[in-house]
């Protein structure tokens, strides 16, 4: 019996759809998968295991914020088109915060993210990691998609946690993706 198969092109970010006749499984049982990403992917599959999160505190810092925007920017006009070389411009880490749930709050204060939001999830995520200290120890982006909707978003997870504490789409999207 044919079954619908989903993945993600790794260069231009697109969901592609195919049916797969084949009923292989898209990892084998002796694959590994990063422990980084092993754990986070669990609480991805059962959001309830999630940590809560420990409020690290972060104060309005204008340098900050625009250096920020400075990025944020230049990933905007990257966009999602060149999905590449956005993965390519979050590898040049830029570590301005401490954590990631930092630069995400702070991400949040930019001119229209809030109106944006579920729109920019890539770019806020890029820039995030980019931007954080404790992404590069700790964290995985996942792009995942609403598979009936055919919908893609973007999160972070970090120790078992989702940092953004706006984000609460991220438990109806099955990640396809895992970015480190």
């Amino acid at each position: 019996m044919d079954e619908w198969t989903y993945t993600i092109r790794p260069f231009q970010g697109s969901l592609v759809r195919y049916r797969d006749n084949s009923n292989k499984r898209f990892l084998k049982k002796n694959s590994s998968i990063p422990y980084r990403i092993h754990e986070n992917l669990l609480v991805c599959d059962k959001p309830f295991l999630a940590r809560k999160s420990e409020l690290s505190p972060w104060k309005k810092n204008l340098d900050e914020i625009s250096q920020l925007q400075s990025y944020y920017s230049t990933a905007l006009k990257i966009g999602i088109n060149h999905f590449a070389l956005l993965r390519f411009y979050s590898a040049l880490k830029v570590p301005i915060f401490e954590t990631t749930e930092q630069a995400l709050t702070a991400i949040s204060y930019l001119p229209n993210e809030k109106e944006n939001y579920i729109k920019t999830c890539l770019i806020r995520t890029i820039v995030a990691a980019k931007l954080s200290k404790s992404f590069s120890k700790n964290g995985v982006i996942f792009i995942g998609a609403s598979l009936p909707l055919g919908q893609m978003h973007a999160w972070i997870m970090e120790n078992q946690n989702n940092p953004d504490k706006f984000d609460r789409n991220w438990i109806n999207y099955h990640p396809l993706l895992a970015l480190y």
